[in-house]
């Protein structure tokens, strides 16, 4: 909480007892009548609950929202009953659990003696409580998501362990750098682009900056209305003015992607009206609320249109932003919140219909802006940055990187490839020239590295080794992409390479270090002594990529049973960096869940 302001917040609970001297209603509890409250647990409208001394206490669904609705976190610090409950709840699906264990008994006794403010009594209680949680967390230990346990001298290990998981599922809470969220590339050109989220958001900002930057690229349809004009409108230029009569018919008869009624006035876009910005050879924009992009999805046009939704990073900078324009009123700004509230609630109930999702701090706005206009790349290919020709694959020893790059070469033949590096040491046996490495003397090699002509290269027990400009270009001129797997420092160096402004950067980071542990035991090809290396070795490479998160264009963390949501994340990213890309082009939309 300390280190995230604003980003993890506590639910308030429901109870049935009477208010305590200095209580407040809605701040300490929410106090109501116990037939109403055991009405609302019949009806699924509680994720837990419990009676203590003839009292009910519990969390509403309502409550956890109303937390999440803030574009927080929702922390539910509850006992183990408590969290089987939550898993039973129609929640179950958007709730992570952790599990805090002692790492031994005695240890947990002498922090609660440590505390110095219990008695003999209640110290035997607690212990005697916790047997009968750890008892039913050993029973199912796999239901959790995460255990911590650690000595009291591991504390800050433990805070960084948790934060870490956090930021694997939580990336917006842990990485505000994480600005965007891309769960569908466009698998098609020209169509719409329907653009959603509360009003002051700042997508005006970011659709001027791309209408500034290419001109005649974009445009706007003409919407029609039932109104009649007003002074200085132009039909077909404003609006084009219609009977209500004639525009009910066409709505009833599919015509129209989005419609909806304001003060007595009909609105809407209709399917002509967008195919008549196509037909200029420009992306068609769509600026409406959620509810118009509902009705888009039930289109006509729904098939040739991206969803992109931008979403504040908290309410408090949705407020701060509407209030810094001075041109509301207290009474417009609260009805814009509480209207902001309601799209957000939609959002927050399907986030994966949203191909992009944008959030963004004030001063990330070109960060923003960069990844809105990457995103329209697949609708308007002259848009997107200079040719990626290759992808840097990084990560710990044992994180999956090659399961994952297996994958797509198989699916892929003939669009990928590996450059072949250059070393100064002699061949071994079998070894073949220009096959498995470029063999070559050290003082060449090293006028090479300071002639700037490698991206990377490191020396391994007195040999050279590093990939060089021609080697990554050798396989770019095949019409592939080159996949360069390797270490975080030498990712570091291709940043400050020649090739830096046509690379991607792609992190692998496991979801927790015990299960990089598992599954570097799970090859049984490992001694003890390597193993414990290469733990080693992934902290540090760890602590680099957390030094700056925000240099990754993605980072990949998945349980292994999520293998084949992280290929497809995977696959969707690199879709955008094809040199052939007509096979991907013509298969299905890249959809995933976030992973």
């Amino acid at each position: 909480m300390a280190e995230f302001p604003g980003q993890f917040g506590f639910s308030v609970s429901h109870t049935t007892r009477e208010p305590r001297a200095g209580e407040e209603a809605g701040i300490d509890y929410h106090f109501v009548a116990r037939d109403q409250m055991q009405r609302d647990i019949e009806a699924g409208l509680f994720v837990e609950h419990a009676e203590v001394h003839g009292n009910l206490y519990g969390t509403s669904i309502e409550a956890v929202q109303a937390v999440t609705r803030q574009g927080k976190v929702c922390l539910l610090d509850i006992d183990v009953q408590g969290a089987e409950s939550v898993r039973q709840s129609a929640l179950a699906g958007t709730c992570s659990f952790v599990f805090f264990a002692p790492p031994t008994a005695a240890v947990l006794e002498q922090r609660l003696r440590g505390r110095g403010t219990e008695t003999e009594e209640k110290i035997q209680k607690r212990l005697s409580n916790s047997l009968k949680e750890l008892a039913i967390y050993e029973a199912n230990p796999g239901a959790w998501d995460l255990t911590l346990q650690w000595y009291n001298e591991q504390v800050e290990d433990a805070y960084q362990e948790f934060r870490s998981f956090l930021a694997g599922q939580l990336p917006k809470v842990a990485s505000p750098e994480q600005i965007a969220t891309v769960r569908n590339s466009p698998a098609f050109q020209g169509g719409a682009c329907v653009i959603t989220g509360p009003s002051g958001v700042g997508k005006s900002t970011l659709i001027k900056k791309l209408m500034a930057e290419f001109p005649g690229q974009f445009g706007f349809s003409v919407s029609h209305t039932t109104r009649e004009p007003r002074a200085g409108e132009e039909a077909g230029i404003d609006y084009h003015f219609v009977a209500r009569d004639q525009m009910q018919r066409d709505i009833e008869a599919g015509l129209f992607v989005e419609h909806a009624e304001v003060h007595g006035n009909l609105y809407g876009t209709s399917i002509e009206a967008v195919q008549a910005v196509t037909r200029q050879g420009k992306v068609c924009l769509l600026d409406i609320d959620v509810q118009g992009a509902e009705s888009v999805r039930q289109s006509a046009l729904a098939g040739t249109c991206s969803f992109v939704f931008f979403a504040p990073p908290t309410a408090a900078v949705l407020e701060q932003r509407l209030r810094g324009r001075g041109t509301e009123t207290e009474e417009k700004i609260q009805k814009r919140l509480s209207n902001s509230l309601k799209e957000l609630a939609i959002y927050e109930a399907n986030p994966g219909a949203w191909d992009l999702t944008l959030q963004w701090y004030n001063e990330q706005v070109e960060d923003a802006y960069q990844e809105f206009r990457s995103f329209l790349a697949g609708q308007l290919p002259k848009v997107a940055s200079p040719e990626q020709i290759a992808t840097v694959i990084t990560g710990p020893s044992g994180v999956g990187k090659s399961t994952l790059i297996k994958k797509l070469m198989a699916e892929f033949p003939g669009q990928f490839g590996f450059s072949v590096s250059h070393t100064t040491r002699e061949p071994r046996a079998g070894e073949e020239a220009g096959i498995d490495y470029h063999f070559v003397a050290r003082d060449q090699m090293q006028r090479d590295i300071e002639a700037g002509l490698f991206v990377e290269h490191a020396e391994v027990h007195g040999n050279l080794y590093g990939t060089s400009i021609e080697a990554v270009q050798a396989v770019t001129r095949q019409g592939k992409v080159c996949l360069l797997d390797i270490d975080v420092q030498g990712a570091e160096s291709v940043r400050q390479s020649a090739l830096a402004g046509t690379c991607s950067f792609v992190f692998f980071a496991p979801p927790t270090a015990a299960v990089l542990e598992q599954r570097l035991r799970g090859r049984g090809t490992e001694t003890e002594e390597k193993i414990q290396k290469r733990l080693s070795n992934s902290l540090k490479e760890l602590a680099i990529y957390e030094a700056n998160p925000g240099a990754w264009d993605l980072t990949l963390q998945w349980y292994n049973e999520q293998v084949e949501d992280a290929y497809q994340e995977f696959r969707s990213f690199v879709a955008g960096q094809l040199v052939k890309s007509s096979e991907l082009s013509a298969s299905s939309s890249f959809r995933t869940n976030d992973v």
